[in-house]
Parts: structure tokens; sequence; C-alpha cells
């Protein structure tokens, strides 16, 4: 079975607190958005920002990027940087309510990196002296805008960079290899940006939408070629565990080395560092954990009295059939006690499957 964590303590107060710094910072602007903007703001921009954020697509294990950046640019170059802000900030807000899902640690996070990104960049760019409408797009203008990006994306980076670091993953990793594809992929894309704000500036909310559809359809078509990409290397790490396993079934007979390999090959298609294996003794009523992991620490195997109703493994083994509960509520409805081992802490949600052999549970 795999169970998954909240993220470490100092990831989520670093999200609040950003969070909560972007919220103040952004409420002493907010009379700066101009009144006539808040329609096309709350019916058009938000909307497409949001729908971007939706449509991100895989980078690498764990980091997504997604098309929003001009949509917000255009923003910032028609209304502002407070209005950027909001627009950006709610954007990626619904993102994490709506669709991933994740936590409000999450969503705050993502509240305050979008909403300080924006204000950073659109005071750089009228520190400058950057145009508020853009009503015209020459070579002064552009290297404006151009500046504008630059900013965003690298206090982008730089939070992202602490964040990564705060989640226990390696924040040179992130910067040598992440980072720069998708500064590169962000910067590639902000021209547009400064292109809808001319267009907007002179035809309208209807070239607006013409506009956006080309980015709406790339961010469309960029998140299916990652999923097909994702897919296809999961089946070939199936597929190679599996093969690793039957070698090694044909060439052993010990059970904690096959355990452990089958970890191995669980760990290379999903989060592993939590994950404990049963095995069930029917004649001693009692279950084996051969394998036991908790926040990726492996601990000492144990044997339990097996207790019908009681315990995860016990529910599989009596319902015989998968369980997935991706929050600590879903798992109470089931009537599953969380007992917890290893360090103690409970899983915030669950994987787990039955262990079978010729139709008789032989584990979880």
């Amino acid at each position: 079975m795999v169970s998954i964590q909240e993220p470490p303590r100092p990831f989520q107060i670093f999200g609040w607190l950003l969070a909560g710094g972007a919220t103040v910072a952004l409420l002493s602007v907010a009379r700066q958005v101009p009144p006539p903007a808040v329609p096309p703001l709350l019916l058009i921009f938000l909307p497409a920002t949001w729908a971007l954020h939706s449509l991100s697509f895989r980078i690498h294990k764990g980091v997504y990027h997604s098309f929003e950046g001009p949509v917000c640019l255009a923003c910032a170059l028609l209304f502002g940087p407070a209005a950027a802000a909001w627009v950006g900030g709610l954007g990626a807000v619904l993102d994490e309510i709506i669709v991933r899902r994740r936590g409000g640690y999450f969503a705050a996070g993502s509240w305050g990196m979008f909403t300080l990104i924006w204000l950073a960049g659109g005071y750089a760019y009228q520190t400058i002296g950057g145009e508020v409408p853009l009503l015209r797009l020459e070579a002064v203008e552009l290297g404006k805008v151009l500046f504008l990006a630059l900013v965003v994306g690298v206090v982008n980076r730089l939070i992202m960079t602490w964040g990564h670091h705060l989640q226990g993953f390696s924040a040179r990793d992130y910067l040598t290899h992440i980072a720069p594809r998708t500064f590169l992929i962000e910067m590639a894309m902000m021209p547009s940006g400064a292109a809808i704000a001319v267009a907007y500036s002179h035809a309208g909310p209807l070239v607006l939408a013409l506009l956006v559809l080309p980015l709406l359809i790339v961010g469309f078509l960029a998140q299916r070629l990652g999923q097909a990409q994702e897919m296809l290397e999961r089946q070939v790490t199936a597929l190679d565990a599996l093969s690793r396993a039957g070698m090694f079934i044909g060439s052993s007979k010990e059970l904690r080395p096959l355990l452990d390999l089958i970890r191995e090959g669980i760990g290379r298609l999903i989060d592993a560092s939590n994950f404990w294996v049963a095995i069930y003794d029917p004649e001693q009523q009692e279950l084996a954990y051969e394998v036991i992991y908790d926040e990726g620490v492996r601990y000492p195997p144990v044997r339990r009295p097996y207790h019908p109703g009681e315990g995860v493994a016990t529910w599989l083994i009596e319902h015989r059939r998968p369980l997935l509960a991706h929050t600590i509520e879903e798992i109470q409805a089931l009537g599953i006690d969380l007992t917890t081992g290893g360090s103690g802490k409970p899983a915030e949600s669950l994987l787990g499957v039955p262990m079978m052999v010729k139709g008789k549970v032989v584990g979880a």
C-alpha cells in the first residue's frame, strides 16, 4: 500500500507566508485598478487565465508549465500591475481549487507567487517608463515589454527554487535543468501578450478572444502530448519492473528482496516514500508487515494480530478490491481505522490493493 502525506511543514508555512505578503501588497495598490477595467477582467481575462492554467503540461517529473503568461502580460500592459496580479493570482487559485485540488497550502502558495511576480514585473515596467495602456508596439516599447517579462520570469524562478528546496527536492537540479527550459518557453510566448494588448486597445474584446484562442489550442495540444508521453513512460517503467520481478522470481525464493524490488518498481511510477506490504497468515490470524517505509525511512518488519474490520490491510483483504482515498474524510467514511506505524503520522490519502494468488488473498 502507498500512502501520501502532507508536504513538509516549512513548505506549507512558506506558502501561507507568501500568500499573506502578496495579499497585503495587492490590497495596498488595489485602487489602482481602473473601474472600467473590472468587467473585462472578470468576464474575459480571468476565465482565459484560468483556462490556460488548467491546460498545464508536464516539463519534468512533478513540474508543469502553462501559457497564461501572455494574458496576464496583456492585463499589465492595459490596466497596470494590480490588475495583472488579481487576474494571475485568482486564475492560479481557481486552478488549484477546481482542477488540481492539492490542498490549501498549494492554493495559498500559487496565489502568493502569481500575485507577487506580476506586481514586481508590472511596477518594474512602469519604473522604466513603460506605457499603460500600451497603444503601439515599436522597438522601444517591445524592449520594455521584454524587460517586464524578464522580471516576471526571474522572480517566478526564485520563488519556485525556494519552494523546491523546502519540499526536499534539489534546488540545483531545478535551476540547471528545469528553470532554463520553462524560462525559454515563457519568453518565447510573451510577445504575443504585447500583441494582445495593442489589439485590445484598438479593436476591443472580440479581437482579444480571437488572439487568446491560439494559446488555448497550443496549450491543449501540449497537454495532450505531455499526457501521452507520461503514459508511455509509465507503461515502459511498469513493463521493466514486471520483467525484473519475473527474472528475480525465477532465480530466488526469498520474499523480502522480491518485495523490495516491487517497491522499487512502484517508486518509479509514483512516490513510494510511504509504503508497506502485509502478508496474511490465516492459520495464525496474523499480518506480517515485511516491508515498511514511512517518509522514506525503512522500519523493521513487524507482526500484528489480524482483527476483522480494523486497519487498511484488513479492509483490503476483506473487500478483495483496490482502495483509493484522496482525503482523510474519504478514509474515515469507509470506517477504516488509521493505525499508524513508522513515524506515527497519519496518511493524507491512500492507494492500496489486495495481493491474490489463484483467487485467494495472501496479503495487501
